[in-house]
């Protein structure tokens, strides 16, 4: 959150350094030939009047896989936000949430059913990756996701489990 990039034109970006408190203490205009309004995510945000979230991919700049939430400022302008955020950040947000829980609980958040954005597993998120589910990697949540059930107990492992699938629909990303 200390850092802010805004495209002026097609070849330079501002990037407000900001204090804790959220004000802008230094300014940084550097050459970069990234214009996000050329983006899907940006032009996600122009035709609609909520947040919308991007396709995980692999940040330019740390490398980190992630998504982008964007919205349209105003209606009358084109002006829209997009706020970075790393898949190991939400997995972070998982593991706070897994402590009102059993400690042995596992969450995970899919995207369209295919890409683990997500989980409480003990292999870190790695950089420069983005996980496609697979029984390989995640075969608790793949056999689980496999049963056809919504709601049911499975043995994995020798050891039955609770497995709750909740899914929902965001404009054009189906999320479980």
């Amino acid at each position: 959150l200390n850092r802010i990039k805004k495209s002026e034109d097609t070849s330079h970006v501002l990037w407000n350094i900001l204090s804790n408190d959220g004000e802008i203490i230094k300014k940084i205009k550097v050459k970069d030939n990234y214009d996000p309004r050329k983006t899907v995510w940006y032009n996600q945000a122009l035709q609609s009047t909520d947040i919308q979230w991007s396709k995980e991919y692999i940040f330019l700049t740390t490398k980190d896989p992630g998504v982008t939430a964007s919205l349209r400022l105003c209606r009358n302008t084109k002006e829209v936000v997009g706020i970075d955020i790393m898949i190991k950040d939400f997995s972070v947000f998982l593991s706070k949430l897994r402590e009102d829980f059993h400690p042995q609980t596992k969450l995970y958040l899919l995207s369209n059913g295919e890409h683990v954005i997500a989980h409480t597993d003990e292999p870190l998120i790695e950089s420069n990756k983005i996980y496609t589910l697979d029984e390989k990697n995640f075969p608790l949540i793949f056999k689980a996701l496999n049963s056809g059930k919504n709601s049911s107990d499975i043995t994995f492992n020798n050891q039955k489990w609770f497995v709750n699938i909740k899914k929902w629909q965001n404009k054009n990303r189906e999320y479980s």
